[in-house]
C-alpha cells in the first residue's frame, strides 16, 4: 500500500519528479495516486506552461518518446489508474474498441445511457407480441 505525500507543487522540482511523486509501485498496476477522473484516468500537469494531459499518456512519452498521430495509449491490464510502462500499448482507436468488445466491456441494452426500456420491459412486449398482441398495441401499453 503506497501513501504519497505531495510536495510543494511547481518550484524545484521536474515534471518527472512530480510525477513519480504520485505514483504507486507494486508487483502489478503502478497506480496513479494524484487526481483522477470520474472515469479512473489519472490527470497531470507537466508544467504551469503546459495544458493537463492523461497520466498514462505522460508515463508513455517519459519511456517511449511521442505518441504516432492517430495513435491511443491502450491499457493491456484494463486498468485506467495504471501508468506502468510495460502494462501501456500504442494503439488506433479500432485497435481499442476491438480489445473491448472481445472482453466483453461494451454497453448494451439498458446500460446504455440512452436506453429508454429495461430488460424486463423488454421481456415483457416480446411475450406480448408472442401472445398474439399487435405490435402496436404493444406500443401504446407500454408507451413505447
Amino acid at each position: 500500500m503506497c501513501y504519497t505525500v505531495h510536495m510543494s507543487r511547481w518550484p524545484d522540482r521536474t515534471p518527472q519528479e512530480r510525477f513519480w511523486e504520485k505514483v504507486c509501485k507494486s508487483d502489478g498496476c503502478w497506480e496513479w495516486t494524484g487526481y483522477r477522473l470520474r472515469t479512473g484516468y489519472g490527470r497531470f500537469r507537466p508544467a504551469l506552461s503546459l495544458p493537463t494531459e492523461y497520466a498514462h499518456r505522460f508515463s508513455w512519452k517519459l519511456h517511449n518518446g511521442g505518441i504516432p498521430d492517430g495513435n491511443l495509449i491502450l491499457h493491456t491490464c484494463d486498468n485506467p489508474s495504471c501508468v506502468r510502462p510495460d502494462h501501456l500499448a500504442l494503439g488506433t482507436s479500432q485497435d481499442n474498441s476491438s480489445d473491448m468488445v472481445s472482453k466483453g466491456r461494451q454497453k448494451r441494452g439498458a446500460s446504455l445511457p440512452q436506453a429508454k426500456l429495461s430488460e424486463n420491459t423488454v421481456r415483457e412486449i416480446i411475450d406480448a407480441v408472442a401472445s398474439g398482441v399487435s405490435q402496436r398495441k404493444a406500443s401504446i401499453r407500454f408507451n413505447v
